[in-house]
């Protein structure tokens, strides 16, 4: 099924994404001359641009999977204000992405060894997106928002008919959520513009998910909906914490028309 999106809600999501974006690039403008943001003599997790690159990176998730939730409901529903918003909310998801790349590039050039994290971080993102638009990627063709459209279905078509179960929808729905928390842990450029753009997505969603305070389900209550067996048990040791955002491992991607390793070649070549 395709979400309700209220005019009201769209208003507040696009004044959100063009405030976001626009702080972005205010930001990215004023250390486009970092060279002295990093010295190999110091700890390279000091780059200054490390974290707003990191921000961009995780944000775009979201921002893809809305833009092809928007799509299809144009290719199901023929509602073309939604067609114009998806190709809105890509145009700021794209013009930031190249900001970011084009800024790793200059660091990998630069010999700035946070780069591999920050390259770790963008494919995880990626294969991300592709996992949550693959149940839609099924019905609806969506190469313009996925990275490898072709594992995207792969996975969706493995999970679409537990969708077809309103659990397993709720589940589908609440992985959308927690996708974008309203905060990033290490990702403190502009978060009161990053939480007023989460606050302004989930405002699109229905509130089935959320308790009276507020806040959302936890994800257990509901795979427990799904299966009385589960009960609550101790939660697994905790990794080894690390500096830089981490997201699961999921399909691997095949980059889309802006991608890192072009640019760096170009770079090299003019």
């Amino acid at each position: 099924s395709v979400f309700p999106f209220s005019d009201q809600a769209f208003d507040k999501l696009f004044d959100a994404s063009r405030k976001r974006s626009e702080a972005w690039f205010a930001r990215m403008q004023s250390l486009k001359a970092g060279a002295h943001c990093w010295n190999s003599l110091y700890d390279p997790t000091d780059d200054c641009r490390r974290p707003l690159i990191e921000e961009i990176l995780i944000s775009e998730i979201l921002t893809r999977v809305l833009a092809g939730l928007l799509h299809s409901s144009f290719d199901f529903q023929g509602n073309h204000a939604n067609h114009r918003r998806a190709s809105e909310l890509m145009h700021h998801s794209q013009e930031s992405r190249r900001l970011a790349l084009e800024q790793m590039v200059e660091m990998a050039d630069a010999q700035n060894p946070i780069v591999r994290k920050l390259d770790r971080l963008r494919r995880s993102a990626e294969r991300w997106t592709d996992r949550l638009l693959g149940p839609i990627a099924c019905r609806v063709k969506l190469d313009r928002w996925l990275f490898d459209p072709p594992r995207s279905i792969e996975f969706g078509e493995t999970i679409l008919r537990h969708l077809a179960t309103p659990v397993g929808n709720r589940l589908f729905v609440a992985g959308l959520r927690i996708a974008f928390p309203p905060t990033v842990q290490g990702v403190p450029s502009h978060s009161g513009l990053h939480r007023e753009f989460a606050q302004a997505v989930l405002g699109l969603l229905s509130p089935e998910l959320f308790e009276t305070n507020g806040e959302l389900h936890p994800l257990r209550t509901l795979r427990a909906l799904a299966n009385p067996l589960i009960t609550d048990q101790a939660p697994a040791k905790p990794t080894k914490a690390s500096n830089s955002p981490q997201l699961p491992n999921a399909v691997k991607p095949v980059l889309p028309k802006i991608s890192f390793h072009k640019l760096r070649r170009e770079s090299k070549n003019p």
